[in-house]
């Protein structure tokens, strides 16, 4: 009768560690089915957490972010001027680059991918209406030759006091064109969000 007890108990503990076993091999199944339509905890991609996202749904977020894009012109004299990324159709362009992340991602191996980082820069693919891009361009107030301010040399002049003084030299605001235009289409390609064109070179 003690045996029979014994052999029932061990037949319990067995089936209670298999149907244990069981759930475990489902629940990790399960985790890492939903890991081949989603991203992994700790994957960035361009610098943005991806976490729990579908291909689909990270391709929506780029695709919101180029829609609201906008390039900040500092100008001299501390002048500003927005160009607009809807103003020449600006969008985002996309091939099979993020289905093969996700793929190469391995999510039947994800508890061992948990504790990592994976973190992808390819960037983002983007084309426009080159049209409305040079007419945007030429929109810009600091395109308008009769508002340019033509740079002077220092120079020494007779004042009103009758003396010699020196006038300082004016940098003037006169802006080169295909140099203006060259660094505008850079920071857009790279949906940069703000150009100083006195750094960028453009007078």
């Amino acid at each position: 009768m003690k045996n029979w007890k014994e052999k029932t108990k061990k037949q319990k503990t067995l089936f209670l560690m298999a149907g244990i076993v069981l759930v475990l091999v489902v629940v990790y199944s399960v985790v890492a089915i939903y890991f081949t339509k989603h991203f992994l905890p700790n994957t960035f991609i361009n610098g943005a957490s991806c976490f729990g996202k579908t291909v689909e749904a990270v391709q929506q977020t780029i695709r919101d972010e180029v829609e609201g894009y906008e390039l900040t012109l500092k100008e001299r004299s501390d002048k500003i001027e927005t160009i607009k990324g809807s103003d020449f159709e600006l969008k985002a362009v996309f091939d099979d680059t993020y289905e093969k992340l996700l793929k190469e991602q391995g999510s039947f191996g994800w508890l061992f991918q948990i504790g990592k980082d994976h973190k992808y820069n390819p960037g983002t693919a983007l084309e426009y209406n080159e049209d409305a891009f040079a007419q945007a361009i030429s929109r810009l107030s600091c395109m308008d030759k009769e508002k340019m301010q033509k740079p002077e040399n220092a120079k020494v002049v007779f004042s009103d006091q009758e003396a010699y003084e020196i006038k300082p030299a004016v940098f003037g605001t006169t802006i080169q064109e295909e140099i203006l235009k060259e660094k505008v289409t850079a920071s857009v390609m790279e949906l940069q969000k703000e150009l100083d064109l006195e750094e960028a070179g453009c007078y």
